[in-house]
């Protein structure tokens, strides 16, 4: 790769003013040697619990877990994570918590302006929206100081509930 290209894997040169790479995903190593991943590399869950479907008493969150949103957002496994935890809390206490969607939200910062994406869906609604301007600047280093100082325990995290 030299300055503004990128080389794919077949030889191909591709100019690019901005590159991000994206490295291959998969659940970890322990994962896959303890029998807990399917051929993908990734453990099949069920939805909207994440329940594993080969365990009943494993679950897998975030990047380990089969079906997730290909943006595999922090985001995500937080509501993957409340999901399980929902479930768990459910069968072992018979509180029943809400699940929720995983839909997209990226906040984007590019110099002076940012924006923010929203992508959300579920059986009753199409929630997308995106915005552009010179507030998402603020908007997205406030965002991003609130997960920080609350270790991501946000009690809002703008998802849909999941309807089955």
């Amino acid at each position: 790769m030299s300055r503004n290209k990128v080389l794919l894997s077949n030889g191909n040169e591709i100019e690019a003013n901005l590159i991000s790479v994206l490295p291959t995903l998969s659940a970890p190593e322990i994962a896959r040697k303890a029998g807990l991943t399917d051929e993908s590399g990734f453990i099949s869950v069920e939805h909207p619990t994440f329940r594993s479907t080969k365990f009943r008493n494993i679950f897998a969150i975030g990047d380990s877990a089969k079906g997730m949103i290909p943006a595999k957002t922090g985001r995500a496994a937080m509501i993957s994570a409340e999901n399980a935890a929902a479930t768990i809390i459910k069968e072992l206490g018979g509180k029943t918590l809400p699940y929720y969607t995983q839909g997209v939200i990226c906040m984007m910062h590019a110099g002076d302006y940012s924006g923010m994406l929203i992508f959300d869906v579920n059986k009753y609604v199409k929630k997308i929206d995106f915005r552009w301007g010179l507030i998402y600047k603020y908007l997205k280093k406030l965002y991003s100081a609130m997960l920080i100082s609350s270790a991501f325990n946000v009690p809002y995290h703008m998802a849909l509930p999941y309807y089955n």
